[in-house]
């Protein structure tokens, strides 16, 4: 069987985004479902720093973010280093395939600041696929995460820093509007792109320069989307 990052030549993967953070209204949707069939005792709080879940525990289920931020994250085998899988906002799902469809997590997921979720055991998540648009919402909802990994993967492999800088800022931009408050450091942020926090640093720097982008502290606000849409293309 074709391997699912086979080149052709025909598709044009500058469409394809490094990090896709926005919203869908798949995930709208489960949240809206869940809270309807949930109250709001359902609700579980964590502390900045806290660890959702960590990787090789059992895969007990799911969180659904009402609040906050989250990252999933792997580490290097020294444990030394750590790779940025993805960054979920509020109003996305995180460990949902593992809880379906594995035994364990096999990454660890990290609250970015103060959040807030709604918690769905393993045994509920099955019991909830038997109601049709939940498990439409589930199946579409997977099946776009597990598409942005593979253009993930692929980008990563091609596209220098700036691109992909770029396009991470363009997807969250999506989620977040134009002025992005970080809740994430530039070693995160290196982390994401694969390259030195230093080289992102001065990556954010040319983009100053040109104009494109303000970065004060931990708030970048995008002056010029065209521009850095265009940059995503090179």
């Amino acid at each position: 069987m074709a391997s699912a990052l086979a080149y052709d030549p025909q598709i044009n993967f500058s469409q394809f985004p490094l990090h896709r953070y926005r919203i869908s209204a798949d995930s709208r949707d489960i949240g809206s479902f869940l809270n309807k069939r949930t109250g709001p005792n359902r609700s579980r709080r964590f502390p900045k720093k806290s660890l959702l879940f960590t990787s090789e525990a059992n895969a007990d289920g799911f969180f659904w973010i009402k609040e906050g931020t989250v990252r999933t994250y792997i580490d290097s085998p020294s444990g030394l280093k750590q790779q940025t899988l993805k960054i979920y906002p509020k109003g996305t799902c995180v460990g949902i395939r593992d809880a379906l469809f594995g035994e364990s997590y096999n990454k660890n997921a990290e609250c970015l600041e103060d959040t807030e979720v709604i918690f769905v055991g393993k045994e509920e998540a099955e019991n909830l696929l038997n109601d049709d648009m939940f498990r439409d919402c589930i199946i579409k909802y997977i099946t776009s995460e597990s598409r942005e990994a593979e253009n993930r993967i692929y980008s990563m492999g091609t596209k220098q820093v700036h691109s992909k800088l770029a396009e991470i800022l363009l997807s969250l931009q999506e989620a977040y509007g134009p002025e992005i408050n970080l809740k994430f450091s530039r070693e995160v942020m290196a982390s994401i792109v694969g390259a030195k926090t230093e080289t992102v640093v001065r990556a954010l720097t040319d983009l100053k320069e040109k104009g494109w982008i303000n970065v004060e502290k931990n708030i970048i606000r995008i002056n010029d989307i065209s521009a850095l849409e265009r940059l995503v293309e090179v």
